[in-house]
């Protein structure tokens, strides 16, 4: 959220719905216009065309569970 208020184009998933209703409630809260996707790192590269993120931050640990 703090990169959103700063002007940056924020893209955010999950795969877990509970952290999106909570997130999105969070993003609500502080009028920022962020989505929250359901949608799991192995999904990424079929819903956004190869090159769209400038950068990719892992908030969490799945990272470390991706082959390739």
């Amino acid at each position: 959220m703090e990169l959103s208020e700063k002007g940056y184009n924020v893209e955010c998933m999950d795969a877990m719905e509970d952290e999106i209703e909570e997130f999105s409630k969070k993003a609500i809260e502080k009028k920022l216009r962020i989505k929250c996707r359901k949608l799991v790192w192995l999904e990424i590269p079929n819903n956004y065309k190869k090159d769209f993120f400038d950068m990719a931050f892992c908030r969490g640990n799945s990272f470390i569970y991706a082959a390739g």
